[in-house]
């Protein structure tokens, strides 16, 4: 599993790169349309400049959509590396467990005082084990877009 939520990661991410090479080629465009607007405006052609005003806002309104979806892409690629750790903590865990079990075995009966400590170490990792169980997996995909691009 792990190697497999790796390589989505790896997939993920240049998605994303290649999502933030276009917001640069957009933002470029854009730059190159206020320009153009400007000297329009300049040149009092107020019906060329109109339409490359439109244009310059119909790009930062793709840029934001754009910079959305590499936020949202950049937050999965969180989430999936941190069930990637958890994954990790939860494997370390039932390995202690198991090795708990076998040396409670061990000593079951023979020094009583480790027994009781045993069993109190028993049901931490029993608890632990239950709240790592119910570690959120949800993903919220609510991006603020205003202050991008």
């Amino acid at each position: 599993m792990r190697s497999k939520i790796s390589s989505t990661i790896k997939e993920i991410e240049l998605h994303r790169r290649e999502l933030d090479g276009l917001r640069a080629k957009l933002e470029q465009r854009r730059k190159s349309l206020f320009d153009t607007t400007v000297k329009a405006m300049m040149a009092r052609d107020k019906s060329k400049a109109s339409v490359y005003a439109n244009e310059w806002a119909e790009l930062r309104k793709v840029g934001k959509v754009v910079y959305a979806s590499e936020l949202a892409l950049t937050q999965v690629v969180l989430r999936l590396e941190s069930i990637v750790d958890v994954g990790d903590v939860m494997s370390h865990m039932s390995m202690a467990f198991k090795v708990l079990r076998k040396v409670n075995k061990t000593v079951q009966g023979l020094v009583p005082s480790l027994d009781q400590a045993s069993s109190g170490i028993n049901n931490t990792l029993t608890e632990t084990m239950a709240e790592m169980s119910n570690v959120s997996p949800n993903i919220s995909l609510n991006i603020n877009t205003d202050s991008g691009a």
